[in-house]
């Protein structure tokens, strides 16, 4: 065991020669192997004296002092906290020990003072807390302390370091604002303090910083204006400040651009305003551009054509950009000239125009996500967007006025895995090439006028969710879940015309969390084997003809909040097991059926503003608020050696 030296002494131990040095650091490694409590991936085996520790895992020494130069532990799974020891390891230009799960605070600004030839220093992606440090050498190149708890203000002290190229401080606690002479570090290349809890304005000090290449501050509060000075930056490839409350506008001036060098602009989710200026895509290197969730009016300029290396547009819940009903505010789609793009996100924009006409000409045959959804998108859906596009793995167009149906071609969409049409006007059959969409994982047809049986759906093997609601579908439920994967998560067949019964075979669905069969013709009996269904959230199955009484295999529903089964004719009495869902049970109606007997006083039913059994009139018994009468008395009355029961009304 080690020798408990006071951190001051181990400091100040005697480097006057060589071997002494050597010791000195062996003793502050074994130091900071104690603090470790977990080493999963025994990488510290080898930290032991029968090797000198420059052949330990992870250590660096330098060639002529024989001196550990650097540590670098990261992604070792390691637990437990940072010995103050590592202050003792002079010759130290290095340590990372990021990707682990040490804790408490990092060693005071006065251990870490002592290394004058640290040029690194990263610890991200740990659960350090405490006070972010100030004190590091005026040689230190790199702070990455980022996904860490820290907390407090930005320390003033940190403007002092003039070599310091990359400032990662991401995911942290930190409060206050920026100090104005973070302008002064003229070597920075790399800010990123995202997510933080950072207030006030952005410093106008930032335009000095001629090196900066990528600036995050997003998920923060700042707020003010963007400064001006900013946009001077032409070193500048990224700049994210998404999430914030910023409250300004872009620079209109057309007779220049701005940023001429940026690859990423994050501004979505402030209160930017005005018209998006031309000159933003007039920006050649863009690749990815995100907008949304902001005040802009006016048109999107069709411009683009410039933005060959775009990969995402987003413009999304920029609920002013439509033009009222005019027919081009897609062009903007046909002006793009980018072979790369992957993402386009215009969803909520109150966008007016039709896809045929705005999608004829595009070939985007690396488009991976076409969002359009929430607009005022009318006419057909045409058939240009199954074949010239062929990587499509999300296609969201509900929520729109389209017409028409559904083309055939849309079984060509091999890597499709969301189809979201819901709220539109679509009518016709479902095409049956629907079942080649083989990793399909959300069907969303929900609100629409479709008719007819549901095409076989037996090689969607992986979807999780089925929407179906609101058309005019007749086929039984028997066809749907026949064919349905096991692995169904949400199941939304209400307001339609199927019938027959609730198939046994829903019992498969081990994983069903919702599912809403409300409002169709189906009958019969609640099969036992929906029990099995053990994720089961939400139930409804109102508004039908199902009969008998609730199953006893219900009891297992644990984790069941919501059960619907007014509007049918259920009898039997009200099982008391249901009282015993209290721990998860929110709502459940009973309304419009045939139950009769004594009711239930316990769990959610000691609530009656969370269930309701209207229409029961058989119903006795129950909490106060329910007015029921009081249920029949069971007496024994003895007539000589015979008992016999009676009631008495």
């Amino acid at each position: 065991m080690l020798s408990c030296w006071s951190t001051m002494t181990m400091i100040t131990f005697s480097l006057s020669t060589t071997s002494a040095g050597n010791h000195t650091d062996q003793l502050a490694l074994l130091a900071f192997k104690s603090q470790i409590s977990q080493d999963p991936l025994q990488v510290l085996n080898s930290w032991n004296t029968s090797l000198h520790f420059c052949q330990w895992h992870g250590v660096t020494c330098g060639r002529r002092h024989q001196r550990v130069v650097m540590l670098d532990l990261q992604s070792h799974g390691l637990t437990g906290s940072l010995s103050p020891y590592i202050g003792n390891l002079s010759f130290l230009h290095t340590i990372d020990l990021g990707n682990n799960n040490f804790r408490g605070e990092i060693p005071s600004s006065e251990v870490l003072g002592h290394l004058f030839r640290l040029r690194v220093f990263a610890l991200s992606n740990n659960s350090f807390t405490g006070e972010l440090p100030s004190n590091f050498s005026r040689n230190l190149e790199s702070l990455s302390l980022g996904g860490n708890k820290l907390s407090g203000t930005f320390p003033k002290q940190l403007c002092a370091l003039q070599k310091l190229k990359i400032l990662y401080l991401w995911g942290n606690n930190l409060t206050g604002s920026l100090p104005y002479d973070l302008g002064n570090l003229s070597s920075l290349q790399l800010i990123s303090l995202g997510r933080n809890f950072l207030e006030g304005g952005i410093p106008d000090s930032i335009g000095q910083l001629k090196s900066l290449y990528f600036l995050s501050l997003g998920e923060n509060m700042l707020s003010s204006k963007l400064p001006p000075s900013i946009y001077n930056l032409s070193s500048l490839w990224t700049l994210s400040i998404t999430m914030n409350q910023i409250v300004d506008r872009l620079p209109s001036d057309t007779s220049r651009t701005f940023l001429p060098n940026l690859r990423g602009l994050f501004i979505a989710d402030n209160h930017f305003f005005g018209p998006l200026p031309s000159s933003l895509f007039n920006i050649s290197t863009l690749e990815m551009l995100d907008l949304g969730k902001n005040g802009f009016t006016g048109k999107v300029p069709d411009n683009m054509g410039n933005m060959q290396k775009l990969q995402v547009l987003v413009l999304s819940e920029i609920n002013q950009l439509g033009s009222s009903g005019h027919a081009d505010d897609l062009k903007f789609l046909s002006s793009i000239n980018s072979t790369v793009l992957r993402i386009i996100r215009a969803s909520d924009c109150q966008l007016s125009g039709t896809l045929h006409k705005s999608l004829a000409n595009i070939s985007f045959t690396q488009l991976e996500e076409l969002s359009l959804s929430g607009n005022q998108i009318s006419g057909i859906i045409p058939s240009e967007i199954f074949i010239k596009l062929p990587n499509l793995t999300i296609l969201r167009l509900n929520d729109n006025f389209l017409t028409g149906n559904i083309p055939q071609d849309i079984g060509k969409l091999n890597n499709l895995q969301a189809l979201t049409l819901g709220n539109n006007n679509l009518s016709g059959r479902i095409p049956s090439s629907i079942n080649n969409l083989a990793r399909l994982l959300h069907l969303k047809l929900n609100n629409n006028n479709f008719e007819g049986v549901v095409p076989n759906t037996s090689n969607l093997q992986s979807l999780l969710e089925l929407g179906l609601s609101g058309n005019k579908l007749n086929t039984t439920l028997e066809q749907v879940f026949g064919q349905t994967t096991h692995g169904l998560l949400y199941a939304y067949l209400a307001d339609n015309s199927f019938t027959g019964s609730l198939p046994v075979e829903v019992g498969n669905f081990e994983y069903l969390v919702r599912m809403d069969v409300s409002n169709n013709y189906l009958e019969g009996e609640i099969p036992n084997t929906l029990g099995k269904c053990l994720s089961l959230e939400r139930l409804s199955l109102m508004g039908n003809s199902f009969r008998g009484s609730i199953p006893p295999s219900f009891s297992s529903l644990q984790g069941l909040t919501f059960l619907d089964l007014s509007q049918n004719n259920f009898s039997g009495e009200i099982p008391m097991f249901l009282q015993n869902l209290s721990s998860s049970l929110q709502y459940l109606n009973l309304s419009f059926n045939n139950f009769e007997g004594a009711m239930p006083t316990q769990g959610i039913f000691q609530n009656a503003s969370a269930f309701s059994i209207l229409g029961n009139n058989k119903l006795c018994g129950g909490i106060s608020e329910l007015q029921l009468p009081a249920c029949p008395i069971i007496k024994q009355k003895r007539f000589g050696n015979i008992k016999s029961l009676w009631v008495r009304r």
